[in-house]
């Protein structure tokens, strides 16, 4: 009987320590950010929620990490964004002072129903931007 309760002790004990703060695998990071007072920000933001002049020529195609910076750009946290009402909702309360970066490469679906894969905040904004101008474009015509 002592073997057993000693057995069962020595288990306990090593389950309950082995893994205490061991990392799982490593973090990577992206520090390539958008601050969220910034034209890109605005521009996810719109993408993002319903709004009276939405951008609708991407869909992000769900879920992707996102990273939040503090003023000094220190890393804070990161989220799993799943869904354009999370994604909305999360920025929409962080303070001006933060920025964020997304965890690349992402997809998303164009209007056109054609994939896209988003590798770095350059690629984000030519995809909106290509979309600004076709949009302007038809409203001079």
């Amino acid at each position: 009987m002592k073997k057993i309760i000693f057995y069962l002790f020595c288990v306990t004990l090593v389950l309950s320590y082995s893994c205490e703060d061991e990392p799982i695998g490593k973090l990577n990071i992206n520090r390539d950010t958008i601050e969220v007072d910034s034209e890109l920000y605005h521009l996810i933001a719109r993408i993002a929620t319903l709004t009276d002049d939405p951008i609708d020529c991407i869909d992000f195609n769900y879920s992707f990490p996102l990273f939040v910076f503090d003023e000094n750009l220190v890393f804070l946290e990161v989220t799993s964004i799943t869904n354009n009402e999370q994604f909305s909702n999360f920025l929409s309360e962080l303070p001006d002072s933060y920025s964020i970066s997304l965890s690349y490469p992402i997809t998303g679906t164009l209007n056109s129903g054609d994939l896209i894969d988003i590798n770095n905040n350059q690629d984000l904004k030519e995809a909106i931007d290509a979309w600004r101008k076709r949009r302007i474009s038809r409203i001079l015509q």
